[in-house]
């Protein structure tokens, strides 16, 4: 019997072998996070850097920064409203678009993280990578790659008339 069945199937199993790293790395950060007893989960880290970093911007436009459905970035608003990290303005000539900016809070989160838990974060991930440190231009080689094509446009098998022609 295997001791881990994700890891034998390598390219296979890749997605749940990165969706389990994922979890274990926000988990790391929550206890950082929770360490410094911040209200916030670690998943709402790069929604307030996007904030930060671009000024207000509309839901929409959260979503398209960050890369993630917009479902999914209305919820972690409605959580940072709640934890009175955000502001979230319904829009004069569209009632439909909603308009989300820092409070003094969320900067204060913010600053926190920038200085105590990004460097921690930051500085364990280049120790483990310190003698190879590829990893982040793989990711984004495969990321690019996955946005121009799918795993089924690559691997398609060659056009059986052209072998038989």
């Amino acid at each position: 019997m295997t001791d881990d069945i994700i890891r034998d199937y390598g390219y296979l199993a890749l997605g749940t072998r990165l969706r389990r790293i994922g979890e274990r790395l926000q988990a790391d950060v929550q206890a950082l996070i929770e360490a410094h007893g911040l209200p916030i989960q670690a998943h709402h880290y790069p929604i307030l850097y996007a904030i930060d970093d671009n000024g207000p911007l509309e839901i929409g436009q959260l979503a398209r920064i960050l890369g993630v459905s917009q479902p999914g970035v209305t919820r972690s608003i409605g959580q940072l409203d709640a934890a009175g990290c955000v502001t979230v303005a319904t829009s004069q000539s569209d009632k439909r678009v909603r308009r989300v900016d820092l409070t003094e809070m969320g900067r204060r989160i913010l600053s926190t993280g920038r200085s105590s838990i990004q460097p921690r974060v930051v500085g364990a991930l280049e120790k483990i990578f310190e003698d190879d440190p590829r990893l982040l231009p793989l990711l984004d080689r495969l990321e690019d790659t996955l946005g121009n094509a799918t795993l089924a446009d690559l691997s398609a098998p060659p056009d059986s008339d052209r072998r038989h022609g």
